[in-house]
């Protein structure tokens, strides 16, 4: 099964120089983890993730995030590192979009580390400046880690500021 999303994700998700448009982009967020009874929030200002979109056509972004957290404290350390393709599509001239994405993470905490595949989705806007070169956006999404030994559920809240190149 991870092999096959993998394969999706290499394969499927390629943008095309549509437009020639990139966006990169920070955000600064709020990040809620249940898992197992427990819900852990972390919240990354300036910021938790960074973003770059290609233009995959007129309504169609690809945008992968990367978020990186190291917290070490009382002797031990946790490191997550994930990665998340996912294709905004944009709906129509309002800035309002919806997200489909999937999703690699990667963690470790006291000598172990595991893997994990995910999926999810999102809603938000994006509002451009008079000239098009920079982007505000809001974002609200809903991510699914399905694995028997991290399974969980991540609610992400994010506010953002890109800029467009080309």
């Amino acid at each position: 099964m991870k092999r096959l999303l993998l394969a999706i994700l290499v394969l499927g998700v390629q943008p095309t120089a549509a437009t020639g448009q990139t966006e990169l982009g920070l955000d600064a967020g709020a990040v809620i983890t249940r898992a197992g009874g427990s819900t852990v929030t972390t919240i990354g200002i300036p910021t938790s993730t960074l973003r770059v979109g290609f233009h995959a056509g007129e309504n169609v972004i690809f945008e992968p995030l990367v978020t990186f957290a190291y917290l070490n404290g009382g002797g031990s350390s946790v490191t997550t590192l994930q990665f998340v393709p996912g294709l905004d599509f944009l709906l129509g001239e309002s800035g309002a979009y919806l997200r489909g994405e999937l999703a690699i993470a990667y963690a470790s905490a006291g000598g172990s580390s595991d893997s994990d595949f995910g999926f999810g989705g999102a809603i938000g806007t994006r509002k451009a400046n008079a000239d098009g070169t920079a982007l505000v956006r809001l974002e609200g999404a809903v991510q699914r880690w399905p694995d028997e030994f991290a399974a969980s559920t991540v609610i992400r809240l994010s506010v953002g500021f890109s800029l467009v190149i080309g």
